[in-house]
């Protein structure tokens, strides 16, 4: 459905930007439906929330030690015997087996150095003796060989994807947006026909994705540009001119040439 059919002042409105020189000035509700429909805010603070709230669980299980466990895999370290002097299982569950923690003791020199590490599983037992591998320049960094020095490993990593998932929707959501600005602003325009609105296979939140060719009508032998779009108002716009034959103005990205911005949509 064409929003300008019945509202002659958003008529008027399209064709004074279309008309303006670059950079265009959009009026300011223009500006927001356009970066509203490019993604919107929203889903921004959804991606800052999630990010704020994994940050949680970041503090909790991320391997703060992994630094001392990475030194202690390189060359200027040393061995020796060591001892096991406590057992206990923590609430940690890694594939539904018990982390459990140790205190250990060795003697790298006059005075002993007692410290704790950690298993996924039971390992040992009070009073078990155990290799000790600890840092030359560094004694109190030390772990028992088959132990780890935090209670996730390696494995505690994982706890990173969530706020970086979370960033990641705030700086896409933001790009998104900037780069539907920019095209509002800068976008070359360009009058098109829709040749092609076929529905394919896929579903983005739960509606189908349509294939939308169309055709430069003020260049001659520019080829067909391919666009998939899953947006409903988009899509009916698209049928109704392929139906009728009318051509539409969009404004094209001077950066990249295939991405164009269906302004008679807003």
């Amino acid at each position: 459905m064409n929003p300008f059919a019945d509202d002659p002042a958003r008529l008027d409105q399209l064709a004074a930007l279309l008309a303006s020189p670059v950079p265009r000035t959009p009026p300011p509700d223009l500006m927001r439906r356009v970066q509203g429909a490019a993604a919107s805010l929203w889903l921004m603070a959804f991606g800052a929330f999630a990010a704020a709230f994994s940050l949680v669980f970041v503090v909790l299980f991320f391997p703060t030690n992994l630094p001392g466990e990475l030194r202690l895999r390189g060359a200027d370290t040393r061995t020796l015997p060591g001892r096991i002097v406590q057992v206990e299982p923590t609430n940690l569950f890694i594939n539904e087996t018990c982390v459990y923690a140790y205190g250990f003791t060795f003697s790298a020199s006059a005075t002993p150095v007692e410290d704790r590490c950690y298993t996924t599983g039971l390992r040992w037992q009070p009073g078990d003796t155990v290799t000790v591998r600890y840092l030359v320049d560094s004694p109190h960094t030390a772990c028992p060989e088959g132990a780890r020095l935090s209670e996730t490993g390696m494995a505690g990593l994982f706890v990173l994807f969530f706020p970086l998932g979370g960033l990641g929707v705030v700086v896409g959501t933001w790009v998104v947006r900037r780069r539907a600005q920019r095209m509002l602003i800068e976008g070359t325009v360009a009058e098109v026909r829709v040749r092609e609105v076929t529905a394919t296979k896929m579903r983005v939140n739960n509606r189908t994705v349509y294939r939308i060719v169309t055709e430069r009508c003020d260049t001659l032998g520019a080829a067909p540009q391919v666009q998939r779009h899953s947006d409903f108002a988009l899509v009916r716009l698209a049928q109704e001119r392929k139906a009728s034959g009318q051509p539409m103005y969009v404004l094209v990205d001077p950066r990249n040439p295939k991405r164009a911005l269906w302004i008679e949509r807003f």
